[in-house]
């Protein structure tokens, strides 16, 4: 018999696309396996998913609105905890994002050793998304190069593959960055700023 459940947070981080669409990222954090996910979302407006740590087969929708997560297959999924569990892209530009989670109840995460945990959204680092604003990785989409554009000083910027490898490293501010060499796909980054701090994000590379 499972125990009863507790919450944990369901964070999320909302972006901008270089087309005025709007992504949200959702993390869980702090956990490195899960053995099932059950969670509804009501969202203002038609979305897709472009990025899943969960099987896109357990992920369906009522209507054009409402995203449905049913897994509980009992097997344990690892997470990678560098990336998001999930992301949605809006396919409406510039539209304002008001949502929640839309039935409570079924909005839970089973975590080994039968511990369930209800989940709550939550704004994923303020700070860091304040930062994010200040710190862009150009052209984004990018085919063959990038530049950083920001005001703010870097110590370094590493870049992960969608399976958490870890693809490339800079310690130094220069012109342009050659990924010529990267197939198509989503690399996510963390940089480090002069001044301790973190920040997070994506480089989509699509020629």
């Amino acid at each position: 018999m499972r125990s009863q459940k507790n919450e944990m947070p369901l964070k999320y981080k909302i972006y901008t696309n270089a087309d005025q669409t709007k992504s949200i990222d959702f993390f869980v954090e702090n956990i490195q396996s899960i053995e099932g996910l059950q969670l509804s979302i009501n969202f203002p407006s038609a979305w897709k998913i472009i990025n899943s740590q969960i099987a896109e087969e357990f992920i369906y929708r009522t209507n054009d609105h409402q995203l449905n997560i049913s897994w509980s297959t009992g097997e344990l999924l690892s997470i990678e905890r560098a990336k998001p569990l999930f992301t949605i892209q809006f396919l409406e530009p510039n539209k304002e994002l008001n949502f929640s989670l839309s039935r409570r109840i079924d909005s839970e995460i089973y975590l080994p050793n039968a511990i369930d945990q209800a989940l709550v959204l939550e704004r994923k680092y303020d700070q860091e998304i304040a930062l994010l604003n200040e710190f862009y990785l150009l052209p984004n989409p990018t085919s063959s190069y990038f530049t950083v554009q920001s005001k703010l000083e870097f110590h370094s910027l590493r870049f992960f593959s969608e399976l958490g490898m870890e693809l490339k490293v800079i310690e130094e501010s220069k012109g342009n960055y050659n990924i010529s060499g990267w197939s198509n796909g989503i690399y996510f980054y963390t940089a480090v700023l002069a001044n301790g701090k973190q920040i997070s994000g994506k480089l989509i590379v699509e020629k």
